[in-house]
């Protein structure tokens, strides 16, 4: 293994996420990367209700507020000698990790699930259900109750 991408989006599962990315990076001195995956698409509550993030005026700042928040992390890692990159990347977050996966010859991804009930799923989909059906490398899956656990 030489690629690991660590897939967080800043929830309570992701400090687990790249827990369980570093501990795979070091046993296999391979190169770690930190992807957040934004989806200007997906509607946001702005206290008028749901508008589409593209049509206000906060992409940009968005984006840059996303980038910084990506690079503390992997900043955090570097601190503790090891490589590490920090990208975001705009689209659909299967499609995107695929993709950057596919760029980065990644040989695992690690994401985090977060237990949606089947409603909440088909509602706002699963990224980690879409990654282990349509990917062509393996994808390291850390449920929600981790999350839950080290918080205790």
């Amino acid at each position: 293994m030489k690629n690991i991408i660590a897939s967080i989006d800043f929830s309570d599962v992701s400090s687990a996420v790249i827990k369980h990315a570093a501990e795979q990076a070091d046993a296999f001195d391979a190169k770690l990367h930190l992807v957040h995956v934004w989806d200007p698409e997906v509607l946001i509550d702005s206290g008028y209700g749901a508008e589409p993030a593209l049509a206000m005026n906060v992409h940009d700042e968005r984006l840059e507020s996303l980038k910084k928040r990506t690079e503390e992390e992997a900043e955090q890692l570097r601190a503790k000698g090891r490589f590490c990159d920090g990208t975001v990347l705009i689209g659909r977050p299967h499609k995107a990790i695929i993709k950057h996966a596919s760029e980065t010859a990644a040989d695992l991804v690690v994401i985090g699930s977060h237990g949606h009930s089947a409603l909440g799923s088909l509602l706002m989909g699963s990224c980690a259900s879409a990654l282990v059906r349509k990917a062509c490398f393996p994808v390291l899956v850390i449920p929600a109750l981790e999350a839950d656990e080290e918080r205790e």
